[in-house]
C-alpha cells in the first residue's frame, strides 16, 4: 500500500514562494511605515540641507537650474529657516514675522556644484506628491518627496534581491534591516540626495543585470554601460560605486584573455569619464557660474582642523555602530538598543574576505564565477576604496579630509544586498556541482 502526499512538491514550492512573497510585502509595508512614522516636517538637518533645498526651490518654482556656486536665495532660506522652528545660523537670524534679519547676509550654494539630476527629478516628483498630499509649506513638500525616494529605495532592494536569486525571506530581512537603520531613516526623512544616490545605483545595477549583461555585441554593451554609468554618476560623485561594480564584474565574468579583459574595462571607464565630462561641460556651460569663494573650505578648516585618516575612519565606524553617534539622529531615531544595522559593516567586511577566498579558488581551478560574486567583488572593492579615494582627492584639492557616514549609505546597503546574493549563489553552485560535478556553468 502506498501513501500519496497531501501536497505535491510543485504545490508545496508554490505555497512556499507565495508565503515568502507575502512576508516580503509585509516587510516593505512595515519599512515604509517605519520611515513615515519618524518624519518630523519641522526638523532641520545640519547636513547642508538649506543648500539642497535652495537648489530644489529654484527649479520647482522658477523653472531655473541655478548657476554653479550661485548665492542662496533669501526667500528659499526664509522658507527653510524661519518656520515654526526657526534656525539660527552664523550671521543670520529670523524675525518674528518669518523674515531674515541680517544686513548683507549672503552665502554661496555649494550644492549647486552638482549636476541637477536629483533636483530636477525631485522637483518633477514633487508635483505628483503635492497632488496627492496637499502641502502649503515648500520645505515640507521637499522632505515628503525625498521620503518617497526612501520608499523607492526599499522597493529596489527587494526587486534587485529577488532578481539576483535571493529567497523571498532573505530579501524581506534585507528590506527590514535597511528600513530600521537609523542612517537610512534619517536620510529618508530630511532633504538630502544620499538616499537617491542609492536609488540610482540600485536601478543601474538592475538595468545592467537585466538588459546589458546578456548583450553579445561588445560595442553596443560598452556604449550602453558607459552612458548608464555616466547618468548615475551625474547624481553625485559618490555614485562612482556603480562604475566600480560594473568594471569589476566585467573583469571577472568575461571569458577573454586577461589582457583583453583589462583593455575592455579600461575602455568602459574611459568612455564613462568622457560622457560624464561632456555632460558637466554642457550643463555648466548653459547655466553659467564661477569658482567657489572658499567659504566652505575655510569653515571646515576652522571646525575640523587637520584630522588624520584613521581618526576620521574611527568616527565613521562609530556613527554606524551607535544609533545616537551622529548629530540629529537621536532627534528622529531614539533607539538605544542594539539593532542589526550595527553589524552591517562587519557583515560586509567578513563577506569581502570570503569573496576573496572564493575568487582565488574559482579562478585558479577554472570554475565559472557567479555573476552575484562578480557584482559583490566590485561592491566590496568600492566599499574599502571610497575613503581612500576621497582622502587622496581632498588632499590634491587642498581640502580638509572630512568623511561622514551618510556618504557610505549607498555602499553599505548595496554591499549587504550583493553580499547576501553572493552567499546564496555560491551555496547553490556548490550544491549543483555536488549533484553534477561536470556542471561548471555560471548559475547566477
Amino acid at each position: 500500500m502506498t501513501f500519496q502526499p497531501l501536497v505535491s512538491k510543485k504545490h508545496f514550492h508554490l505555497l512556499n514562494s507565495f508565503l515568502g512573497l507575502l512576508v516580503l510585502a509585509a516587510s516593505l509595508l512595515w519599512g515604509m511605515n517605519n520611515i513615515a512614522q519618524r518624519m518630523k516636517l519641522d526638523y532641520h538637518s545640519p547636513y547642508d540641507e538649506h543648500t539642497h533645498f535652495d537648489y530644489w526651490y529654484k527649479i520647482y518654482h522658477w523653472n531655473k537650474v541655478p548657476a554653479v556656486y550661485e548665492r542662496i536665495d533669501n526667500r528659499s532660506l526664509e522658507i527653510w529657516a524661519c518656520g515654526s522652528s526657526p534656525v539660527v545660523m552664523q550671521g543670520m537670524t529670523c524675525s518674528p514675522s518669518g523674515k531674515i534679519e541680517s544686513d548683507g547676509w549672503s552665502l554661496e550654494n555649494t550644492a549647486s556644484s552638482y549636476l541637477p539630476t536629483y533636483y530636477l527629478l525631485t522637483a518633477w516628483l514633487s508635483s505628483a506628491v503635492k497632488a496627492l498630499v496637499p502641502v502649503d509649506n515648500d520645505f515640507h513638500l521637499a522632505k515628503l518627496t525625498n521620503m518617497v525616494w526612501g520608499f523607492v529605495g526599499l522597493l529596489l532592494v527587494a526587486l534587485l534581491a529577488m532578481h539576483l536569486g535571493v529567497p523571498p525571506l532573505l530579501a524581506a530581512m534585507l528590506v527590514a534591516v535597511t528600513a530600521q537603520a537609523p542612517i537610512y531613516v534619517y536620510m529618508a526623512t530630511v532633504f538630502n540626495p544620499e538616499v537617491f544616490v542609492l536609488v540610482a545605483v540600485l536601478l543601474g545595477i538592475f538595468v545592467y543585470v537585466r538588459f546589458l549583461y546578456p548583450l553579445k555585441n561588445q560595442a553596443v554593451f560598452l556604449a550602453c554601460a558607459s552612458l548608464l554609468s555616466a547618468l548615475v554618476l551625474s547624481v553625485k560623485p559618490t555614485a562612482l560605486l556603480l562604475v566600480v561594480i560594473l568594471g569589476v564584474s566585467e573583469l571577472l565574468r568575461t571569458p577573454l584573455p586577461w589582457r583583453q579583459r583589462l583593455l575592455r574595462v579600461l575602455v568602459y571607464g574611459l568612455c564613462t569619464v568622457l560622457i560624464y565630462a561632456a555632460m558637466v561641460a554642457a550643463v555648466n556651460g548653459v547655466r553659467g557660474g564661477g569658482p567657489s569663494d572658499g567659504s566652505m573650505r575655510d569653515m571646515l578648516i576652522r571646525r575640523l582642523g587637520d584630522r588624520s585618516f584613521f581618526v576620521n575612519m574611527n568616527m565613521v565606524y562609530a556613527q554606524f555602530t551607535h544609533s545616537t553617534a551622529s548629530p540629529g539622529w537621536r532627534t528622529l531615531v531614539d533607539w538605544n538598543l542594539p539593532h542589526a544595522f550595527m553589524y552591517l559593516p562587519t557583515y560586509v567586511l567578513i563577506l569581502s574576505g570570503l569573496s576573496l577566498i572564493y575568487l582565488v579558488i574559482a579562478l585558479s581551478k577554472g570554475i565559472a564565477v557567479t555573476r552575484q560574486a562578480a557584482l559583490f567583488a566590485g561592491s566590496a572593492m568600492a566599499f574599502v576604496a571610497l575613503p581612500l579615494f576621497l582622502y587622496i582627492y581632498l588632499r590634491l584639492t587642498h581640502f580638509p579630509f572630512f568623511f561622514q557616514a551618510r556618504y557610505f549609505l549607498p555602499y553599505l546597503v548595496t554591499s549587504a544586498l550583493l553580499g547576501t546574493a553572493f552567499v546564496v549563489s555560491v551555496f547553490r553552485q556548490v550544491v549543483w556541482r555536488h549533484r553534477s560535478p561536470a556542471r561548471l556553468a555560471d548559475h547566477g
